[in-house]
């Protein structure tokens, strides 16, 4: 007689389950999005036909990302409720920069005090810097006779004791003279201001070329005022205004 080995039978409340797991994630996953499909933007013809914080672009009603470019980061403007890159005006760009034909680029000076290098003015025609020339801190000799050593009898050889002898040029205000230097009042010996003249620490900066890169401080603290001698009466000391 021959034996039958029987099979044993799946376990079925497993099989079920498996069954049952398939179905509640079919049910579940379509439910994610609420199982509903996104609903259409609307065709516009313009933004006032839009829902609040929408824009018409393209003919369709947009989410307005901005209502000003005041919105928008810098280098970009705002256009049918969006930030583009580029510009419409110059307050789109950064203070270095001016707005020309939609981008952003870097311009000239517009303020010598700010904008330039030390011993330079700003021409604001052109936005570019240029280097004061003329007697600025030139050596010179204070008890020569030669009044004409500065370039005209109006700039002063001024003497900083141990520091030098340097040229001072004749201003009026601090505006008149180059970057780094100050529009200083020169007295005679009776204390009577007379003139006054564009200087610096000339022995601190050396000569045109040797100057250094970074900007430094306005002479608010020379280390002693000169002075011109000039007697009443008397003919003036070398090197001051006749």
């Amino acid at each position: 007689m021959i034996e039958r080995t029987r099979l044993a039978a799946p376990h079925r409340p497993l099989a079920w389950m498996g069954l049952f797991f398939a179905f509640f994630l079919g049910i579940l996953l379509p439910g994610c999005n609420g199982g509903k499909d996104e609903p259409e933007a609307r065709s516009c013809a313009e933004t006032t036909e839009c829902d609040f914080g929408q824009s018409c672009l393209d003919g369709l009603c947009t989410a307005r990302t901005c209502a000003t470019s005041d919105g928008c980061p810098i280098g970009s403007f705002c256009k049918g409720g969006s930030c583009d890159p580029g510009c419409e005006t110059t307050d789109d760009c950064y203070p270095d920069e001016a707005c020309n034909e939609g981008v952003c680029e870097a311009r000239g000076c517009r303020n010598t005090t700010l904008d330039c290098s030390f011993g330079e003015f700003c021409d604001i025609a052109t936005g570019d810097c240029y280097a004061a020339g003329n007697s600025y801190c030139e050596p010179c000799v204070a008890d020569s006779s030669d009044a004409d050593q500065c370039g005209s009898e109006e700039n002063l050889c001024l003497s900083w004791g141990q520091y030098g002898d340097f040229c001072g040029v004749e201003c009026d205000n601090s505006t008149d003279c180059p970057v780094g230097y100050d529009c200083i009042p020169v007295g005679d010996n009776a204390g009577n201001i007379f003139t006054k003249q564009c200087i610096t620490y000339c022995w601190l900066y050396g000569q045109e070329g040797e100057r250094p890169a970074a900007r430094p401080l306005p002479p608010s603290a020379l280390p002693e005022c000169p002075t011109v001698i000039r007697t009443e009466g008397d003919a003036p000391a070398a090197g001051a205004p006749r």
